[in-house]
């Protein structure tokens, strides 16, 4: 992972900002190994959602602007929020990782565009 560039403040801030968001990807990135979920996955014609969710965490772990971080920080509390309510409700797992990586993606995409 790339040492964030910015002020003293604004690094350690986005560091703290960036290991947890780290931390969801992580956890959302394991539910889809599940082999219930790749069965679910398999089911399907289109994986596309799925290879740019991984492509996207891999970019996002080499992305060193504290600002990015920081300002995307509530982004980052609502997909962590979602995955809470998520790991409470276990019926249909597989649809409901799949919404939540669609979600991820959105959220993210749309804000390193801006």
């Amino acid at each position: 992972m790339k040492e964030l560039k910015g002020t003293e403040k604004q690094i350690k801030w986005a560091e703290n900002i960036r290991k947890e968001f780290l931390k969801i990807a992580d956890d959302l990135l394991g539910l889809t190994k599940t082999e219930e979920y790749k069965t679910w996955l398999n089911n399907r014609y289109d994986t596309t959602e799925e290879n740019e969710f991984i492509k996207l965490l891999e970019d996002l772990k080499q992305n060193d602007s504290s600002k990015f971080w920081i300002e995307n920080r509530y982004d980052f509390e609502d997909i962590q929020s979602s995955l809470k309510d998520f790991i409470v409700l276990e019926s249909d797992v597989p649809t409901r990782v799949h919404g939540l990586v669609i979600e991820f993606i959105k959220k993210i995409n749309e804000n390193v565009k801006e």
